[in-house]
């Protein structure tokens, strides 16, 4: 398998490999391991403020594991994900925010991010960003 993040059709996908083991009534446990396809999906959460990924299991690639087994190990994989990863936070607006001086006024103004949606165009990942002025007392 080779890992790599790529930016197709529109969306950010990625390869992850696990390993682990899941006891199958009259089967016993069974050790599995392999990879998944997953979507990354990016979303700007205006409460608090942050731009962050949600990775999204598409495909499920098994070594040596009964097909039947594999839809569990679909929902095992994505929930230890959900557990373990989901949200990772890539950055926050204050992050993008700077201060204006304005000597003639004596004061400041302050761009504030309000808003990021990103967009996947011609392999490469754009954030749109949208701001506000806001007065800068500090």
């Amino acid at each position: 398998m080779r890992a790599a993040v790529k930016f197709i059709n529109g969306k950010i996908v990625a390869p992850i490999a696990f390993t682990g083991s899941y006891n199958v009534a009259m089967l016993g446990c069974i050790r599995f391991q392999g990879w998944a396809d997953t979507d990354i999906n990016l979303e700007f959460d205006r409460a608090r403020q942050v731009l962050s990924a949600r990775v999204q299991v598409t495909d499920i690639h098994l070594s040596n594991v009964p097909t039947l087994v594999n839809g569990i190990v679909v929902d095992m994989v994505q929930s230890s994900i959900d557990q373990r990863i989901n949200p990772v936070e890539i950055l926050q607006a204050a992050q993008l925010s700077t201060r204006l001086p304005i000597a003639a006024a004596g004061g400041a103004l302050r761009l504030r991010a309000t808003e990021v949606r990103p967009e996947i165009v011609d392999g490469a990942l754009r954030l749109h960003i949208f701001y506000e002025f806001v007065r800068d007392d500090s």
